[in-house]
C-alpha cells in the first residue's frame, strides 16, 4: 500500500519555497506531477549551469512546455560548453583515450554533420527560450560567437533581453558585434572577450558598449583597444562616468592614460595584466603616459592590480592610492628601481608583491634597499615569494632578507606587523610552451585582504536568484 503525505497540497508548496538547495527542489518536485509542476519556478529561482549542447536542448525542452509561466523565473543562465567540432579556430586535438575507447572510428564528416545539425536544433530553441524569459538577468556564453553565427534569429531574440544587468562572453566576431550593437538592456557588468581572428583591426570597443555608459558600473574587457592608436581621444569618445571597477588584460596594442581617464573618470579598482609590447614601444608609451600624468586625475583611484610592466608604464605621478597588488615582479636591479618609482608614485597604504615564480637568482641587496630611504606611506606590506627561493640558509630569500635588511625596512616591517607572507608554488618550467593569446590569463593573485574584512554580496553571484513575486 504506498503511503500517503498528511500535509496537504499547500504546504508542500510552501516547503518548496523555503529550500536553499536545488537538489532539495528536484527530490521534492521528482514525487508527484503536481508538485513537479508546481516546482519548476523554485527551481529556476537557482543559476542555470548547462555544460553541454544535449543539456541545452533538454532544458529548452522543459522550459518551453510551459513559457508563460516558467520564463518568467529565469533570472541566470550560464552555457559553460564549447563547440570545438564547430570552430574553424580550434586546434583540432583529439583525446587518444576517446579515440580507442569503443574500438570503432566514425568518420569525420558524418559526426560534424550531426554536430551542426544539434546545434542549429539547440539555438533555435534558445531563441525562444530568449523570447519567453523576460526576467533574465545575468547570461554567461562560453562559445557567444559560435552560437550567434548560425541563426539571425537568435541575434534578434538577444536584443529582445531587456532587463540583462551580467553579461560574460568568450569570443568575438561579426555576429558578436551585430548582437552588441542592437541591445538595448540596463548592464551594470561586462566581461568580454574582444579576441577576433580574422579582425584587420581591433573593435572600437568604447563605442561598441557606449549605449550602457549611464548604467555600467563594473568592466572587465579582454584584448581590447585602449592604446589610442586606431581610435584616438577625441571630443566624441564615450565616456563612464559610473564604472569603479575596471579590469584591462591582453593588451597587445599597449595603454594610453589620457584616453582612459577620459573614458573612465571614476575609476576605484583598477586591473592591468599581459602587457606585450617592445622594449622600444614601451619606453614611448611611458613617455607619453607621464606627461598626462602629472596633470591632476582620477582622484577616485583607490587601488591597483595586475602585472607590473602595465602598472609602471601607465604613468601614474602623484596619484596617492590606498593598495598597490603587483605581480612578475622580477628581483634584480632595474626592476626594483622601477619597482620603487612606481610606490613613490603610487604612495600606498597596502602593499603587495608578487615576486615571478620564473625567476632564477633573485637580487636580495635590491630588493632590500626598496624602500631606501623609506616609505612612510606604506603601513602593510605582504610578500608572494615562490617557495623555491624562500629558506635556503645560502641563498634562501627569507633568511637573507632578515639577515641584511636596512633600517628602514626593519622599521616597515615592525610597522606593519604581522608580516603576510605566501608561498609560491614550485618553479615552473621555462622552457613550457606559451598558451595562445586568445586564451584568457588567469586572474592575478591578490592573496588575503590586509587587514581582513568581510566580503560584500554582489549582483548574481549568490546561490539564489531574487524572485519576481509568488505565483
Amino acid at each position: 500500500m504506498p503511503l500517503q503525505s498528511t500535509l496537504c497540497y499547500d504546504v508542500w508548496v510552501n516547503v518548496l519555497a523555503l529550500l536553499e538547495h536545488r537538489a532539495d527542489v528536484l527530490a521534492v518536485m521528482s514525487t508527484c506531477h503536481d508538485l513537479n509542476y508546481a516546482g519548476a519556478k523554485y527551481a529556476l529561482a537557482f543559476r542555470v549551469v548547462i555544460g553541454s549542447m544535449g543539456r541545452l536542448i533538454s532544458f529548452c525542452e522543459f522550459l518551453l512546455r510551459d513559457i508563460n509561466n516558467r520564463g518568467p523565473f529565469l533570472h541566470e543562465l550560464m552555457l559553460t560548453f564549447k563547440l570545438d567540432n564547430l570552430d574553424p579556430y580550434s586546434s583540432g586535438e583529439e583525446d587518444d583515450d576517446d579515440v580507442y575507447s569503443s574500438g570503432e572510428e566514425e568518420d569525420d564528416s558524418s559526426v560534424s554533420m550531426r554536430d551542426e545539425e544539434e546545434a542549429l536544433h539547440g539555438i533555435a530553441l534558445l531563441s525562444q527560450v530568449f523570447r519567453g524569459s523576460p526576467n533574465l538577468k545575468c547570461l554567461d556564453i562560453q562559445c557567444f560567437e559560435l552560437l550567434m553565427e548560425r541563426r539571425q534569429d537568435l541575434v534578434e531574440a538577444f536584443t529582445q533581453l531587456r532587463s540583462l544587468v551580467y553579461l560574460r562572453t568568450n569570443t568575438f566576431g561579426l555576429s558578436s558585434l551585430s548582437a552588441l550593437e542592437g541591445l538595448v538592456a540596463p548592464l551594470v557588468t561586462v566581461d568580454l572577450c574582444f579576441w577576433w581572428p580574422w579582425a584587420s583591426k581591433a573593435a572600437d570597443v568604447l563605442r561598441l558598449i557606449a549605449p550602457f555608459r549611464n548604467t555600467l558600473q563594473k568592466a572587465v574587457l579582454y584584448l581590447s583597444d585602449v592604446s589610442g592608436g586606431e581610435y584616438p581621444l577625441e571630443a566624441t569618445t564615450p565616456s563612464f562616468p559610473h564604472v569603479r571597477s575596471l579590469s584591462l588584460r591582453g593588451l597587445d596594442r599597449g595603454i594610453s592614460l589620457p584616453l582612459m581617464r577620459h573614458a573612465f573618470p571614476n575609476v576605484q579598482d583598477l586591473t592591468m595584466t599581459d602587457l606585450r609590447l617592445t622594449s622600444t614601444q614601451l619606453g614611448h608609451m611611458r613617455q607619453q603616459n607621464v606627461i598626462v600624468g602629472r596633470t591632476p586625475g582620477w582622484q577616485s583611484l583607490r587601488r591597483l592590480f595586475g602585472d607590473f610592466m602595465p602598472l609602471y608604464n601607465l604613468g601614474l605621478t602623484l596619484y596617492r592610492v590606498w593598495r598597490v597588488d603587483v605581480c612578475r615582479v622580477h628581483p634584480h636591479g632595474d626592476s626594483m628601481i622601477a619597482l620603487n618609482h612606481l610606490i613613490v608614485t603610487t604612495q600606498p597604504s597596502r602593499l603587495l608583491i608578487h615576486f615571478d615564480h620564473r625567476c632564477q637568482s633573485p637580487d636580495i641587496d635590491a630588493f632590500i634597499h626598496l624602500f631606501d630611504p623609506g616609505n612612510p606611506c606604506v603601513t602593510g606590506f605582504a610578500l608572494d615569494v615562490p617557495s623555491h627561493h624562500v629558506m635556503r640558509p645560502d641563498t634562501g630569500m627569507v633568511p637573507q632578507f632578515l639577515v641584511r635588511a636596512t633600517p628602514s625596512m626593519l622599521r616597515l616591517l615592525r610597522n606593519s606587523l604581522p608580516l603576510f607572507l605566501y608561498l609560491g608554488p614550485p618553479q615552473c618550467d621555462a622552457d613550457a610552451a606559451p598558451q595562445p593569446r586568445y586564451v584568457r590569463p588567469p586572474h592575478p593573485t591578490r592573496g588575503a585582504r590586509l587587514p581582513p574584512r568581510r566580503r560584500r554580496g554582489k549582483p548574481c553571484e549568490g546561490r539564489r536568484a531574487p524572485r519576481t513575486g509568488r505565483a
